[in-house]
């Protein structure tokens, strides 16, 4: 569970390859598809989206930028 890794641990974690740009997003869905039945905050699930963003294109880069490039 990612839950208790803030943003600048997730960075840094990203960074030093520990974990990837997709499990952080998938723990990212995982965790607002269970909290969302009792928040109802997600009026638009694009999680596809997110997902393909994530994902490394040939070559290993992902659209991802910045901090969270990996």
């Amino acid at each position: 569970a990612l839950g208790h890794l803030d943003a600048v641990a997730l960075a840094d974690a990203i960074r030093r390859k520990q974990l990837s740009v997709r499990e952080v997003t998938e723990a990212a869905i995982a965790r607002a598809e269970r909290v969302n039945p009792a928040l109802n905050a997600i009026a638009w699930r694009t999680y596809d989206q997110a997902r393909a963003w994530a994902s490394p294109a040939p070559g290993g880069a992902t659209h991802t930028q910045g901090a969270f490039a990996g």
